[in-house]
């Protein structure tokens, strides 16, 4: 985990790259922490939340279970 000390404000910053969703290399950082850890933390976190999958796997049980929920609840057209 990258955290770097800025000497002029005093203050420590995150400073990393990484991949997002359609597999692009991005940069990221952020500046204003008071410490090292809250710094490296927040990088952690941005990493953790970044990595979670778009998609999401649906069995049959469960399609049909929101297919009931949905025409329960849907009205007639005319």
């Amino acid at each position: 985990m990258t955290a770097y000390k800025d000497e002029k404000r005093g203050t420590w910053f995150a400073n990393f790259r990484y991949k997002n969703w359609r597999d692009e290399p991005k940069k990221k950082s952020k500046r204003g922490f008071r410490t090292k850890r809250e710094a490296q933390a927040w990088e952690c976190d941005f990493k953790r939340k970044m990595s979670r999958a778009a998609s999401m796997e649906f069995s049959l049980s469960h399609a049909t279970s929101i297919l009931k929920t949905c025409t329960a609840r849907a009205r007639n057209h005319t």
